[in-house]
């Protein structure tokens, strides 16, 4: 077998040509980072493949109701009185909480909640009648009185994660 001589300058092209390719990578990467650093009115928000999001509102339906439109997207819009999840543990996150943490009396009938220094996107306080008018928009989609809408694939009004009993029938 016959070894063909390869010449020396030859032999460094492969490792310059990885070299190139790393420091156009990194050139690119610093490039794009600038530009994403600028102030914009657009979000661009990664989704995984064939689940966009199909629903914006809050109040979603159960046929709704998915972790695509509910944990993945509209806790972006509108966040959570109480954010769940902390280091890995199921408890309250209170950084990221817009609410202190509650306080309870009269004998736990009575809770109070301390709103914290929250704006929503036109620069006005997130207040404790925001609160309540959520609770009134909950209260009238869960009621048995509420009357039906939508179809049979997507009836309404309704609250995905609704329990007869619970929030907020359960509060007086």
């Amino acid at each position: 077998m016959r070894r063909i001589p390869v010449l020396p300058s030859l032999r460094w092209i492969g490792p310059l040509v990885v070299v190139a390719l790393l420091l156009t990578a990194v050139t690119s990467l610093s490039a794009d980072a600038k530009t994403t650093a600028k102030t914009s009115s657009t979000v661009t928000w990664a989704e995984p493949p064939s689940t966009p999001p199909s629903y914006i509102s809050p109040l979603e339906a159960g046929s709704w109701f998915s972790v695509i439109n509910y944990q993945d997207f509209t806790t972006l819009l509108y966040r959570p009185l109480y954010w769940f999840g902390d280091s890995g543990q199921p408890k309250i996150n209170q950084s990221l909480s817009i609410g202190d943490p509650p306080v309870w009396s009269d004998n736990n009938q009575t809770v109070t909640i301390t709103m914290k220094h929250w704006s929503w996107s036109d620069g006005q306080p997130v207040t404790a009648r925001d609160v309540v008018f959520w609770m009134n928009l909950l209260a009238a989609a869960t009621s048995p009185a509420a009357t039906s809408v939508g179809s049979a694939n997507a009836p309404g009004p309704g609250y995905g994660a609704f329990v007869p009993g619970g929030f907020p029938q359960n509060v007086a």
